[in-house]
């Protein structure tokens, strides 16, 4: 019961400090089109504090902590910011196909369509999206 307790209050402060310091420092104002563009990141964070809050007073349960399960979490977190590092220095174009293609391996996904749909389909669509048609420049 205390674990949930923990995790729920890092996350409403997690929640508040995004909600008041971070997303409206890091999102810049525009003063054009009719959604403002911190309004995707408000909605996530303020879901988050939302659950964040029931989890804190209404969690009945004690959490089973998995050993297996949390390096499995932590594996695909190293794997998640050395993507992030090798984009930095080699591009989205190279390392994101190469990316969702280990990341899916790792999961078990095996069918060859899959497969070549989200490595090669998927950072595809999300390049000419981000790069051509916003003119976004991608890492």
């Amino acid at each position: 019961m205390l674990l949930n307790r923990i995790s729920a209050t890092f996350f409403i402060v997690f929640a508040l400090l995004m909600l008041f310091y971070i997303i409206p420092t890091q999102v810049e104002e525009v003063d054009y089109g009719w959604v403002s563009p911190a309004t995707i990141p408000n909605l996530v964070v303020g879901f988050i504090l939302v659950l964040a809050c029931i989890q804190l007073f209404f969690t009945r349960t004690a959490p089973q902590l998995q050993l297996g399960v949390l390096l499995r979490a932590c594996g695909f977190f190293c794997l998640g910011l050395s993507t992030l590092w090798a984009m930095s220095v080699f591009g989205f174009i190279y390392i994101a196909p190469l990316s969702a293609l280990f990341i899916m391996l790792l999961i078990g996904e095996r069918r060859i369509l899959w497969l070549t749909i989200g490595s090669a389909v998927i950072p595809f669509i999300i390049w000419l999206i981000i790069d051509v048609l916003l003119n976004r420049q991608l890492p």
